[in-house]
């Protein structure tokens, strides 16, 4: 074994920044903070009588994919402003939600907050409790964001009270696992066994979802499964957990691929890169190389049509530990200079 390249990627790790690896499991566990908010449409008319809303709507959510975020702030204002002119508060709503969405994405989490009060008004008046779940849902993780860890939780335990008012059931069980699962991350280094609870909760509730539902697509029922697993199989190879346990850190990221399986290329990809890189990370602590090279090829073929820059850097460095681990050190040298650059 090359020391002089062992030593260099020692020195990487510590150095790169302290918090660099310990982040892997915060960044797994929050995968679906964003999907409990996303810039999408349903499609139906909000406000019969003046498309243009609708219009509106969606010619911002295609800006902002396309990384045009202020373009989209503009028309989604108009639309907002054209709803309030029509009192049409589904189109108020959607408008306001998205707005929300994007001062979040923009790390302006006090302007978020400060719209998502308008939302909520809005919500209530009708009665819309998937919305208000997933608004309250998405205000803890900006109170989280913040340092405000109080407030976090009182926003959590807000969302899962509306997600239980939710009447259609496939919706509610979704809803409700999606905020048992955001519950995890909060408890993370404050309490194994709560962290351990909630995501078994958000199990339970994903598995009563129907396989044939109308409502909730099979494909968002098995991501929530992989994702829920593969959390799992990382709080258990945690070597901060009291609780550590390999096998059944193992365990749950076999079931993890199993429910991958079942529906093919039809999970989020960016849940299933989340997923190789945390296979990639489990099979180099085994010392199993070989796999860990496997998976994190997979996860880079993958990440090229799916930007995701935290996981590229992560996957490079530890190909570059597992090419080292085989004695291949030209191929580590090159995953670590592409890590450094």
């Amino acid at each position: 074994m090359n020391e002089k390249l062992y030593l260099q990627i020692f020195l990487l790790i510590c150095s790169d920044s302290k918090s660099f690896f310990q982040r892997l499991q915060t960044v797994f566990i929050s995968l679906l903070c964003l999907l409990c908010f996303s810039m999408i449409h349903a499609g139906k008319i909000l406000c019969p009588g003046n498309e243009k809303i609708d219009q509106l709507i969606d010619q911002a959510i295609s800006l902002n994919n396309n990384g045009k975020a202020k373009e989209a702030l503009g028309l989604l204002q108009k639309a907002n402003e054209l709803a309030n002119t029509m009192k049409c508060e589904k189109g108020e709503l959607e408008a306001t939600k998205n707005i929300m969405l994007i001062y979040s994405q923009d790390y302006d989490y006090k302007k978020a907050l400060k719209i998502s009060n308008r939302a909520i008004n809005v919500a209530v008046n009708q009665k819309d409790y998937e919305t208000l779940s997933t608004l309250y849902n998405k205000r803890a993780i900006l109170y989280e964001n913040l340092g405000l860890y109080g407030e976090s939780l009182k926003e959590y335990e807000t969302a899962l009270k509306y997600a239980q008012l939710i009447s259609e059931a496939d919706h509610k069980h979704y809803q409700t696992s999606l905020v048992y699962y955001n519950f995890a991350p909060y408890y993370q280094g404050r309490s194994d066994e709560k962290v351990l609870y909630y995501l078994d909760k958000s199990r339970e509730e994903a598995l009563k979802i129907s396989d044939t539902s109308k409502e909730v697509p099979l494909d968002k029922k098995i991501d929530m499964l992989v994702s829920v697993n593969m959390n799992l199989g990382i709080h258990y190879r945690d070597s901060r957990n009291k609780g550590r346990n390999i096998k059944l850190s193992e365990f749950h990221f076999m079931e993890a691929l199993k429910q991958l399986d079942l529906i093919k290329g039809e999970v989020n990809p960016e849940t299933k890169i989340d997923l190789y890189q945390a296979l990639q990370e489990f099979y180099h602590l085994k010392k199993d190389y070989r796999k860990a090279i496997e998976y994190g090829d997979n996860m880079l073929v993958l990440e090229k049509s799916n930007s995701m820059p935290y996981n590229r850097r992560v996957g490079y460095m530890v190909l570059a530990k597992s090419y080292l681990g085989i004695g291949d050190n030209t191929t580590s040298q090159k995953y670590l200079d592409l890590f450094q650059n």
